[in-house]
């Protein structure tokens, strides 16, 4: 009987998941693989806009195996994110989510950043009497958060805000006209 034992240094991976300019109750899921199969899991919810959730059960990984990270982001998110995966103690993450295990414990992060895009309010004036004025308001909820004052100098003219808003992709604003 031949009997062989294995040794391996091993040293612990920790999920964590932060949220920069959420929208609150976003959710999503960090997943950490080898190979095909998910060994480990953080399920991560977007209590505030700015939070980073830490997974309580770090993962033991074997060191100089390659692991993988990603994350599955909820169904009915509100937001839009770009993602960017990394890991501490100088680990390089590649672009598909691999990395080789380190000897030393490590912190693995998704952080996810709302998108935004800007809008630029503009009022157009056809057939408009000389010195007629509007406002045009783009509102988040309750709140005006841009506004632009015209003034028809000419009968059809386009006037148009110098400072353009920048808004978070995904979410709801309103635009009207006094």
């Amino acid at each position: 009987i031949t009997c062989t034992f294995t040794n391996r240094k091993t040293t612990t991976i920790t999920l964590k998941k932060a949220w920069s300019t959420a929208a609150v109750n976003d959710t999503a899921s960090v997943l950490l693989k080898r190979g095909a199969a998910t060994v480990d899991t953080l399920a991560s919810t977007a209590n505030t806009a700015t939070e980073t959730d830490t997974d309580v059960t770090p993962f033991t990984a074997n060191v100089g195996e390659t692991l993988n990270l990603s994350e599955t982001l909820g169904g009915a998110n509100a937001g839009q994110y770009t993602a960017v995966l990394a890991c501490d103690n100088s680990v390089t993450v590649n672009g598909s989510g691999d990395f080789t295990v380190p000897a030393t414990a490590t912190n693995c992060t998704i952080t996810n950043t709302r998108r935004t895009t800007t809008i630029t309010l503009r009022k157009s004036w056809s057939a408009a009497a000389i010195n007629d004025t509007a406002s045009v308001l783009l509102k988040r909820g309750a709140t005006t958060v841009d506004t632009l004052a015209s003034t028809a100098d000419s009968a059809t003219e386009t006037d148009t805000d110098s400072t353009p808003f920048t808004a978070n992709v995904g979410e709801t604003l309103n635009l009207s006209e006094t």
